[in-house]
């Protein structure tokens, strides 16, 4: 043990970068911004804890705290105009809605499930920010959901061809999911067609998402005519695509190839 604890510090040598305070004067930005950034952190800072004091008095029975996230909030947030843009935000974002515009009276409202909250009128648990005069996207409880919600938004806003932008966060557990990142196939995509007995074994082999099993079949009638896109393509019902993806999500067929 002794060894190595004298190995570790013999070779553990951090280079440490201490980076010197920046002047605000020397940068572009003007002291009425410095101080709405501040008063956007500690208002964030003092709304998580007063929602805590009223968790331990019994009188806020969930909440969800900001704690250690006002910087970064308010600085992704200030670019963002008010009323113009759209924000997906996630259960944390509390500053990020007070530059949108929500109010300390709308964040208790919901904490304390009052029927005036503007989110869903004290019925959902706080975090769940909801607001449409604010261009505040509603979110699901379910982890990762408001980016789906996000890229919808963004994609009706594209379409219309304006100028305004959508933001949405996400913590670390989102971050672990696969929404949140794109998965690559390695296997090229299968153009057999599961037809006949034979070819729905091939379809098998390629781990095909449109066989409802592994186990081929000699008789068309096997499986249900009710069961996967492929069952029914094999009993006739349908007419199969001419090509297959490899691995597209779970259940979904090609838009030309739904039944």
């Amino acid at each position: 043990m002794a060894e190595t604890q004298q190995k570790i510090k013999e070779t553990f040598a951090p280079d440490w970068h201490f980076q010197e305070p920046v002047d605000w004067r020397d940068t572009d930005i003007d002291e009425r911004t410095l101080i709405e950034w501040f008063h956007l952190m500690l208002l964030g800072r003092q709304i998580d804890y007063r929602c805590q004091v009223l968790n331990r008095q019994g009188r806020a029975p969930f909440i969800i705290s900001c704690a250690g996230h006002e910087a970064a909030q308010a600085g992704v947030a200030w670019p963002l105009r008010p009323k113009h843009d759209w924000i997906a935000p996630y259960y944390r974002d509390v500053v990020l809605c007070f530059r949108m515009g929500l109010t300390p009276l709308d964040l208790m409202l919901s904490v304390l499930a009052k029927p005036d909250d503007p989110a869903s009128g004290g019925k959902q648990t706080p975090g769940h920010f909801s607001d449409s005069r604010l261009n505040i996207i509603s979110g699901g409880s379910p982890l990762s959901t408001q980016m789906v919600h996000a890229t919808g938004a963004a994609h009706a806003l594209k379409m219309d061809g304006t100028d305004k932008v959508v933001m949405t966060c996400y913590g670390e557990g989102a971050g672990s999911r696969r929404a949140t990142r794109t998965r690559r196939s390695t296997s090229p995509p299968s153009t057999s067609c599961p037809r006949s007995s034979s070819a729905r074994t091939t379809a098998s082999r390629s781990r095909s998402p449109f066989t409802s099993s592994t186990r081929s079949s000699t008789r068309p009638s096997a499986r249900r005519a009710t069961g996967s896109p492929a069952s029914r393509w094999t009993a006739g019902t349908r007419s199969p695509p001419t090509t297959w993806p490899s691995r597209p999500w779970p259940g979904l067929a090609p838009a030309a190839a739904r039944p």
